[in-house]
């Protein structure tokens, strides 16, 4: 995940390659994001709380 920003703040990724790397940084941020709220959901159904 630093490795981009680095790598683009020190010059070794330049014009299409920033572009291919940031958006295949956003396919894992999307994809990640998926999965943690299916993730959610099936917790959040199984959850029973008791108490007042």
């Amino acid at each position: 995940m630093g490795y981009v920003p680095a790598a683009v703040y020190v010059g070794r990724l330049t014009g299409p390659d920033v572009l291919r790397a940031v958006l295949v940084e956003l396919a894992w941020i999307t994809a990640l994001t998926a999965l943690l709220w299916l993730v959610w959901q099936r917790a959040h159904r199984r959850v029973v709380i008791n108490g007042g």
